[in-house]
């Protein structure tokens, strides 16, 4: 359960459940196989914006 809390979203019964399925090794090299999911748009989109909580030297945008 400490895996799923740090990292993931959180554990949640099918995530728990897959691990012990899979096992750690598998169920971690199951997660970087995974492909990858754009963020930066968003975060950009944020900062344009002036949302709150946006800023350049939290997310390391230059």
């Amino acid at each position: 359960m400490r895996l799923l809390t740090q990292a993931s979203f959180g554990a949640d019964d099918a995530s728990i459940q897959a691990v012990r399925n899979l096992g750690l090794a598998a169920w971690t090299e199951g997660q970087f196989s995974r492909p990858q999911t754009l963020r930066r748009p968003y975060i950009e989109a944020a900062i344009a914006t002036g949302a709150v909580g946006a800023s350049e030297s939290v997310y390391g945008i230059t």
